[in-house]
């Protein structure tokens, strides 16, 4: 009998998985006129996402989405994740309110995000940079940016110059 319960409780174990849901944000402090990246990670949850409305921020690009599923050996795992880039209207200390998702009837909530917006005398333009590679690596380097055109105010790399080298032949 012993040996049964084991059995079902190894066996139980597998199959159960961890539903979560993370909040990501590029910067909590940011400079105005400057945009933050703010994501939302769902792990195995199936329930609607919907858009929360982001009280003193404009979207300037978003909802930019991604999912993957795998099923290894029966074991099943999803992931979703809905990103914005949003922007402060003012200074101050800003907060995104939580959202919740339904998922078998439970509701599961976000985390609250305090972001605080400093003045930007100099109006410098940081490009919120995106620290949750999925891959651990920067072989997969992709990056998004806002819609918006704002090639004058970001600075641009110096372009390299290639050395000519002649050969002889020997």
């Amino acid at each position: 009998m012993k040996s049964l319960v084991i059995i079902l409780l190894i066996g139980g174990a597998t199959f159960t998985t961890a539903q979560s849901f993370e909040t990501y944000v590029s910067n909590d402090t940011v400079l105005i006129g400057n945009d933050v990246l703010v994501k939302f990670i769902l792990e195995d949850i199936e329930g609607n996402f919907s858009q929360p409305t982001f009280e003193n921020f404009r979207i300037t690009s978003g909802p930019n989405t991604s999912s993957s599923f795998s099923m290894i050996n029966g074991d099943k795992t999803s992931k979703k994740t809905y990103s914005y880039y949003l922007r402060p209207e003012k200074e101050g200390h800003l907060q995104i309110l939580p959202i919740g998702v339904d998922h078998n009837g439970e509701t599961i909530y976000s985390d609250t995000l305090n972001i605080i917006v400093h003045p930007n005398p100099d109006n410098l333009i940081i490009i919120p940079d995106d620290d949750s590679s999925e891959f651990g690596s920067s072989f997969f380097e992709f990056r998004s940016f806002p819609f918006e055109n704002r090639e004058d105010q970001v600075p641009q790399k110096p372009k390299e110059k290639k050395s000519k080298r002649k050969y002889k032949r020997i």
